[in-house]
């Protein structure tokens, strides 16, 4: 899954400090909440694709400065298609497609 570092990175942030390391932490469990939701319990957390997902959501809540605790409808339509890609994935792997 997402590391803090992960987040600052993509963020652009080249510094820290524990506020922003807790409010990152919330948002990366946020995002694998939403994506256990979405796809499975046991979605693949190492998949490049899930790891992006995960940094959309991620980012859509830190520019809404977690207003309302909801990803935005431009967010959610990708990640419902993207979370289907990942499910169909999942299941080719699964009975060896």
């Amino acid at each position: 899954m997402l590391t803090v570092q992960d987040v600052l990175d993509d963020l652009g942030y080249d510094f820290t400090d524990p506020m922003i390391e807790r409010k990152i932490n919330r948002l990366i469990a946020f995002a694998d909440a939403y994506l256990k939701e979405s796809i499975h319990k046991d979605y693949p957390k190492d998949d490049p694709e899930a790891k992006e997902l995960a940094l959309m959501i991620v980012n859509d809540m830190w520019d809404k400065n977690e207003s309302n605790s909801k990803v935005s409808a431009n967010v959610e339509r990708l990640v419902n298609s993207m979370s289907l890609h990942l499910i169909l994935k999942m299941r080719n792997e699964t009975n060896g497609v």
